[in-house]
Parts: C-alpha cells; sequence; structure tokens
C-alpha cells in the first residue's frame, strides 16, 4: 500500500555515507589506525637501539643502514595490511569491489611512508620512550583530519593544511572508494605523494641518525 501511496522513498542521507552503514563507512579507516599504531610502535625503536651498537663512518654507511632496515619491516607491515583488509571484509562483511593489485599498492605506498616517518622519530631522539611519545600526539588529530568522518572539502584552510601532514590523510578515502565503489580518482596520485614523501623522509632519517650518532659518540669520548 505504501509503494502504491509513496512510490519515491524519501528519507534522510548521511553525507558522504551512501550505504548508511558504521561498517561500510568507517570500519577500514579504523582498521587503519589500528594497524598505524600497531607499526608505529614496533618501528620507532628501529634506529635509537643501534646508537650503542653500531659503529657509523659516515652518512653513506648510515643510510645504508637505514635502508637495509626498512625491508623486514616494510614486509611485515604489507602482510599485516592485507590481513586487516581481508579481516574486514571477510569477518565484517564490508564490499571489497577494487582490485588487489590496486589495494596492495595503495597499502605499499602508505607503510612505506608511515615507517618512514618512524625511522625520522628514531634517528632523532636517542630515548626510546621520548621516540614513541612523541609520534603518539598526532594520532588522535591524525584520524580527525584524515578526512574519514569529517569530510576535507567542509574543512577551514588551516584544517586542510593539517590534513596533508597527516598520513592517514592519503590511504582513508582511497582505500573506502575500492572497497564500495571499486575505483578511487585520487588513487595514483595519493600513491606517487606518499612514496616521494617517504623517499625523503628517508634520507633525513639516514642523516639525522648520522649526526646524532656522531654529537653521542663525542659525548662519550668527553
Amino acid at each position: 500500500a505504501m509503494g502504491s501511496v509513496v512510490p519515491i522513498n524519501i528519507k534522510v542521507r548521511i553525507i558522504n555515507n551512501p550505504v548508511t552503514g558504521y561498517n561500510e563507512f568507517m570500519l577500514s579507516g579504523l582498521g587503519i589506525n589500528g594497524l598505524q599504531i600497531a607499526i608505529l610502535l614496533a618501528v620507532i625503536i628501529a634506529l635509537n637501539k643501534e646508537f650503542d651498537r653500531v659503529k657509523i663512518n659516515n652518512i653513506k654507511n648510515a643510510l645504508t643502514m637505514v635502508w637495509g632496515k626498512i625491508i623486514p619491516y616494510w614486509v611485515v607491515a604489507i602482510i599485516s595490511f592485507m590481513m586487516m583488509v581481508m579481516t574486514v571484509h571477510g569477518v565484517f562483511a564490508v564490499p571489497w569491489n577494487g582490485s588487489i593489485v590496486e589495494t596492495l599498492l595503495l597499502g605499499s605506498a602508505f607503510t612505506f611512508l608511515l615507517i618512514a616517518v618512524c625511522f625520522v622519530f628514531s634517528g632523532v631522539f636517542h630515548d626510546p620512550v621520548q621516540a614513541i611519545q612523541m609520534p603518539l600526539l598526532y594520532l588522535m588529530p591524525g584520524l580527525l583530519y584524515s578526512g574519514l568522518s569529517w569530510p576535507n572539502f567542509s574543512m577551514s584552510s588551516l584544517g586542510q593544511a593539517i590534513s596533508t601532514i597527516m598520513p592517514l590523510k592519503y590511504i582513508c578515502m582511497d582505500l573506502r572508494n575500492l572497497l564500495l565503489l571499486g575505483y578511487s580518482p585520487t588513487l595514483f596520485s595519493n600513491v606517487i605523494v606518499m612514496y616521494i614523501s617517504g623517499t625523503i623522509l628517508f634520507f633525513i632519517a639516514g642523516i639525522a641518525f648520522y649526526f646524532r650518532k656522531k654529537a653521542l659518540t663525542k659525548e662519550v669520548s668527553l
């Protein structure tokens, strides 16, 4: 009877949430945030624990050590990312309409950038506790400014500027689009940004580690 009287169903829809469901709309981003915390806690001590037992003679050797350390961390992080996506899809029934290759490409770029950020903090701070504490300050703003629940276009200019330095901004929307829509128009541009930024940060981490190591060596000799 209602179909005859009201053939068009009119109801309120949440902006940017066409499925009107929490799992489909939020779960992938929350999974990424949890993965980010796990990577941060595991990788943040990758370099500062080497200050007392690795001899670094020059910047080239420091960069070589940094680039060598990325391989095991990166491989495990990519595997963890794919396990998270498969859990979201298989356990919580979130659709996965996108390509596995594109999903893997997005995850590899994000984990590469996040590990690079962790390496910078690890190379700058000698104390592992301090190295862990500093990045933790960004976790809540990182999720808030990722665009997951607060669309980027509704942010102020300051908010949009802050979001550009948050790694989550370059993956949350793309991953959700891949899962729900099957494609993301900003996928490849964000992947390029993450790989370029990560490469720059790895060089910064190597240089920071070299000079920090050199300063600590002088302190010990004095």
